[in-house]
């Protein structure tokens, strides 16, 4: 299958490395590297941001790349009960890489993406949460609500939760006025 994927680059104008954390395949920086060679092809990566490196920053902020963090709390205490085992500590490591690269080497080509599923243990950050983007240089943040597990404790669209659904309402403006003061555009696909 890999072999018929390098085989369309020449044809295609975007592929997406996502489902999954493409950093975790011991073949995606191969395959990254041919698509590369493809000025036309641009690719969207969507990712936790654990496992980048200074090598991977500095060759994605070089590409045509979009880059998307999936990242559902912009604090430890929020971020690490929602993904459980990973690290916030290591996702500010890789965005900080990322900064740099980008101070160092960008050509413009990068886009860089946060999505955020909206959901019980955070949505008091929302308003926090281009602040977050802004200092790390993110282009667009997109805030979702979450799919499936209807019934999770989570789930406060759902659930119809009267506070966390009025909190989101009376922010929405703010986070949109304040997203356009920064230049971030903002994805708003909340119910």
């Amino acid at each position: 299958t890999i072999q018929e994927i390098i085989e369309l680059f020449p044809y295609l104008e975007s592929v997406s490395w996502q489902g999954g954390e493409p950093f975790l395949l011991e073949y995606f920086e191969e395959i990254f590297d041919q698509a590369s060679r493809y000025a036309d092809l641009k690719q969207t990566i969507v990712t936790n941001g654990i496992l980048i490196t200074e090598t991977w920053a500095e060759k994605l902020v070089k590409n045509s790349v979009e880059l998307t963090f999936s990242i559902d709390g912009i604090t430890k205490d929020v971020y690490e009960p929602i993904r459980v085992g990973a690290k916030f500590d290591d996702v500010i490591c890789s965005l900080k890489m990322i900064r740099e690269a980008r101070n160092k080497y960008d050509s413009g080509r990068m886009s860089l993406r946060l999505h955020v599923v909206i959901m019980k243990s955070n949505y008091h950050q929302l308003e926090d949460l281009v602040d977050f983007a802004k200092e790390y240089g993110f282009n667009a943040v997109h805030i979702i609500s979450m799919w499936g597990n209807l019934d999770s404790e989570e789930n406060i669209f759902y659930r119809q939760e009267k506070e966390p659904l009025d909190y989101i309402r009376n922010i929405r403006e703010k986070l949109e006025e304040k997203a356009k003061r920064y230049n971030i555009h903002l994805l708003n696909a909340l119910p």
